[in-house]
């Protein structure tokens, strides 16, 4: 219980952050990071991994992971081909980390793009909801089938 009510508490803290378009720049790869609600995602969060990789012009396996501040990220990249892996956010509750995924906006997340046209990929965290790690049947009604500590 204390952890549902730590995500709903989490979720209700939102920042000033302006909504505004992303548009695509030239070797640029940039999103935001929000919850459901459009808000970007502020306060106890431990980390994001957003990595984008890809096969540069020269034929150089290429990828980064950008730094996300204030529910926003951008990063330079080098002429070539990229896509985004899946994304992940850490939060801690007490001592016990939980790493939660990410879920991607829009079909082409995974798909190859070209870094001269600019990549604009916002993800969206939705703290609600079920992630069972045991491979059991998820069960709405048991605390147990929520988000869970993964060793």
């Amino acid at each position: 219980m204390k952890i549902l009510l730590r995500l709903l508490f989490l979720a209700s803290v939102v920042s000033l952050a302006s909504a505004a378009e992303i548009k695509p720049q030239k070797n640029i790869a940039a999103g935001r990071v929000t919850f459901a609600d459009g808000q970007p995602i502020t306060g106890d969060i431990d980390d994001y991994y957003i990595l984008i990789s890809g096969v540069s012009e020269a034929g150089e396996k290429v990828s980064y992971s950008p730094a996300v501040k204030n529910g926003a990220y951008k990063q330079k990249l080098v002429p070539g081909q990229y896509a985004f892996n899946p994304a992940k956010i850490k939060v801690s509750f007490g001592e016990t980390i939980f790493t939660l995924p990410l879920e991607p906006v829009g079909k082409l997340w995974n798909k190859n793009q070209d870094a001269e046209d600019g990549i604009v990929q916002h993800f969206v965290w939705k703290p609600t909801g079920q992630a069972n790690t045991y491979g059991e049947k998820a069960n709405p009604n048991t605390h147990t089938h929520w988000y869970q500590r993964r060793s």
